[in-house]
């Protein structure tokens, strides 16, 4: 979760951890006063540097609209200061947009600026990515910042992401795909539950057992069952943070242009992902996810939200698909598995060194869905978790593997 990276001057060496901030006591207005400023300026430095700029429409920095996560909402100064205030009391982190192309200039605008003042009372203090290479889709920053009294080391993502043709709009799959809903905030229910619950849902719902997949290589006079990952059904859906949602089967036919069925079932493919078609505009996924036909503007905006999520799957899913969400929900919250050595080789981490934390971030959303949905908590998966948790939460690699897996899932 955010306010956990330590960053690093690399001429000095010196190291200096993220920490929550504390938005309610520093005061919501001051808050984003201070950061526009701060925004504003690297943008100026940046410009001087390179010729161009990081952010074309410096109004949607004080609008919210080139924000991600809780960012976003915090910064809609449409939502009163006593609104946020009573239902976003801290903040771990801030996540700017910034045009996937800059990356490599960004750094070395950050790189010269290490150890700086960057305005009156706002030091920068380095980054955890220490080359050009290892920058991957952000870089994680720290910024000493003075508010009256307290001094806050807060963190600061620049997430790289595409944007519309204008260069300076982030394109919908970039909002959508790393949002927060203050809907959601309000319900005491953390943004990563929305990404975890669409990726359930989208495998959940679209597991089915009226259908038979073969091999790559099978023809009609000679097949092979395939071993499927994850299960002996097989998901049709599949959820990709990066590039929206894939069809994962190809149906199959005959020479005559018949289907192809086995025993009575129709009989598909795998499709591999190096020869899939994304869809990420957030009307088409919400109509794949729940079989819809036409757009609905209320269910779309529900769409956008964990709690809005529930209200969809009420509406729109059977029994047995509840189900099956319910399971790969839990598995997103709290799974593990053991290589054979017996060592865990993958696990989800979100509050690293502190079971309590990491419970009371997971729980909130889970026992909503399990209240709203009429379902009974899997307790046995959480206990099993939470009592072999120091055997992985200091492990950064096992956590970066788990994150990796769930990239295209």
């Amino acid at each position: 979760m955010g306010g956990n990276v330590t960053g690093i001057n690399k001429k000095s060496g010196e190291q200096t951890r993220a920490e929550k901030i504390p938005l309610k006591k520093i005061g919501r207005r001051n808050f984003i006063k201070k950061y526009i400023d701060i925004f504003k300026e690297i943008n100026k430095i940046f410009y001087k540097e390179h010729g161009i700029k990081i952010w074309l429409k410096e109004e949607n920095i004080s609008n919210g609209l080139q924000f991600n996560g809780s960012t976003s909402y915090i910064f809609d100064q449409s939502i009163p200061d006593e609104e946020i205030e009573k239902y976003k009391e801290s903040a771990g982190d801030l996540d700017i947009i910034v045009p996937e192309g800059l990356k490599e200039q960004l750094w070395n605008t950050l790189d010269k600026l290490e150890g700086k003042e960057i305005i009156k009372n706002v030091w920068y203090m380095g980054s955890n990515k220490p080359t050009i290479s290892s920058i991957g889709e952000q870089i994680n920053c720290v910024f000493k910042v003075k508010f009256d009294e307290y001094y806050i080391n807060s963190q600061v993502d620049f997430e790289f992401l595409p944007t519309e043709k204008d260069g300076a709009t982030p394109t919908e799959w970039a909002k959508f795909s790393h949002n927060s809903s203050f809907e959601d905030a309000k319900a005491g229910i953390k943004a990563v539950h929305h990404k975890y619950l669409i990726q359930a849902i989208i495998g959940g719902a679209s597991i089915r057992d009226d259908v038979v997949i073969v091999t790559k290589a099978s023809k009609p006079e000679k097949y092979k069952i395939a071993k499927l990952k994850g299960g002996d059904l097989p998901r049709f859906l599949k959820f990709n943070v990066k590039s929206g949602v894939r069809s994962a089967y190809e149906l199959q036919h005959l020479e005559d242009g018949s289907v192809w069925q086995i025993d009575g079932k129709d009989v598909y493919k795998e499709i591999p992902t190096k020869d899939s078609t994304y869809e990420n505009a957030v009307a088409e996924i919400y109509k794949l996810t729940f079989g819809r036909l036409e757009d609905n503007p209320q269910d779309i905006k529900y769409f956008n939200s964990f709690v809005g999520i529930i209200k969809l799957m009420k509406k729109y899913l059977n029994k047995k698909q509840i189900e099956n969400t319910h399971k790969r929900y839990v598995d997103k919250l709290w799974l593990t598995s053991t290589s054979r050595d017996g060592k865990p080789q993958g696990v989800q981490v979100l509050e690293r060194d502190d079971p309590e934390a990491d419970y009371n971030v997971k729980i909130s959303g889970y026992n909503y869905f399990c209240k709203e949905l009429k379902l009974k908590p899997n307790t046995k998966q959480i206990e099993k978790y939470y009592k072999d948790f120091d055997k992985y939460g200091k492990n950064e690699s096992i956590i970066r593997k788990a994150i990796k897996d769930s990239i295209d899932d």
